[in-house]
């Protein structure tokens, strides 16, 4: 079953690597598609990354956008 993890400010994962529980990364395991956040001001890079059901990596399923996150 893959699912997803978004982290925040940092890098995609190499494939096979498992997804850490704990920041920088948030679970979407529970079919959540929304959540609330609160970030500085300033840029920052969020990543979501596709996992099977150990939490692994999935090749070429890691997608980043850049933000800025106005004061």
């Amino acid at each position: 079953m893959t699912h997803y993890h978004l982290g925040v400010d940092t890098d995609c994962l190499p494939a096979g690597q498992a997804i850490p529980k704990a920041d920088p990364w948030i679970h979407f395991g529970d079919g959540k598609t929304e959540i609330e956040m609160q970030l500085k001001p300033g840029p920052h890079k969020l990543v979501l990354q596709s996992g099977d059901d150990m939490h692994r990596t999935i090749e070429g399923l890691c997608e980043t956008i850049n933000v800025t996150v106005a004061e």
